[in-house]
């Protein structure tokens, strides 16, 4: 690692909920899980990051369309049936757009969420992350990790899935770990972003699990940004990607409401980093999102989201990549 952690961040076990229409509210996770079959253990995830703007108004109404657009134009889901196996990492969450999204009836039929409400957030947040798991992924652990020394009340949700890893007899059942991060943002930030991503690489360069990979809002505004991911033996998955400029793939910069925001070149704030050796393959990442709208014609967000899909080693990765 690139220096020693000098603050105290805080690690606390995340519950995660799923909707009950039995008791039609949302209620713990399975406390009795099914008996794991390795055979029906997924090779491939689907991810998604997107920070859906808790500054502009009407943040119920937005992250409503952005699930819509998840539901029907991303997973292929246009009846609320179960999509493949996806996490959905977002960041800047208002209280009020999580009551919303947990009223959306998609995320009640088919997801998990973590954490269970704003109150999970660190004291004082107004705003927060949000992880949507699908219930065909098999949920092994949950972290919220507050980030020591974040004026912005920065975290790193750390949650664990079990995914089969190898073909055959040699399959296992091994967990791959999804963080969904926003880092310190702006130029005032810097020290505390670089404080942020190392942190976030001790959660990812775990071998406990047989691979991980971070989501999210990196505020990647600076060049000593990009330095610190490559200090801390990470690797963008953008960089895997041949042929593409360094101007294409800019997150945000493009549909801001704020005047003060013009004074800033447009920039690949939001990234998928992972930890090399992991026993996946990365297929993308993809914008998405780009000009999208709600019906009253507010922009859904100032950032573009960005889709993925996770092959684990052993998956022909003959599907398509909204997982």
């Amino acid at each position: 690692m690139s220096h020693p952690n000098p603050l105290q961040d805080t690690v606390v076990p995340l519950p995660y909920v799923r909707y009950s229409y039995t008791q039609r509210c949302w209620t713990n996770g399975p406390s009795k899980p099914k008996q794991l079959r390795i055979e029906d253990l997924p090779s491939h995830i689907g991810l998604v990051t997107w920070n859906v703007d808790m500054s502009w108004s009407d943040t119920p109404g937005r992250l409503w369309c952005a699930l819509n657009f998840l539901q029907g134009e991303i997973f292929k889901c246009p009846q609320g049936t179960m999509p493949r196996p996806c996490a959905v990492l977002l960041q800047e969450v208002a209280p009020a757009a999580f009551a919303a999204l947990l009223a959306h009836p998609w995320v009640c039929a088919q997801f998990y969420v973590l954490p269970p409400g704003p109150g999970f957030w660190p004291p004082g947040a107004t705003y927060g992350a949000v992880t949507l798991v699908s219930r065909n992924l098999r949920v092994a652990r949950g972290l919220a990790v507050a980030y020591g020394g974040s004026r912005m009340q920065r975290t790193a949700l750390v949650t664990d899935v079990l995914v089969g890893v190898g073909a055959g007899p040699a399959r296992q059942a091994r967990a791959l770990r999804i963080v969904n991060t926003h880092l310190e943002s702006l130029a005032a930030g810097a020290e505390q972003r670089a404080q942020q991503l190392w942190t976030l690489a001790r959660w990812l360069h775990d071998r406990e699990v047989v691979g991980a990979v971070a989501g999210g809002d990196m505020n990647a505004i600076a060049p000593t940004d990009d330095a610190h991911v490559r200090r801390n033996r990470l690797r963008d998955a953008w960089d895997d990607v041949p042929a593409r400029s360094r101007g294409y793939g800019a997150t945000w910069g493009f549909q801001s409401r704020r005047k003060t925001d013009v004074q800033h070149a447009p920039g690949r704030l939001d990234k998928f980093l992972y930890r090399p050796g992991s026993a996946f393959k990365i297929a993308g990442p993809w914008i998405i999102g780009e000009g999208l709208r709600t019906a009253g014609g507010e922009w859904v967000s100032d950032h573009y989201g960005l889709v993925c899909r996770v092959n684990m080693e052993g998956d022909d990765g003959a599907a398509g990549a909204e997982g």
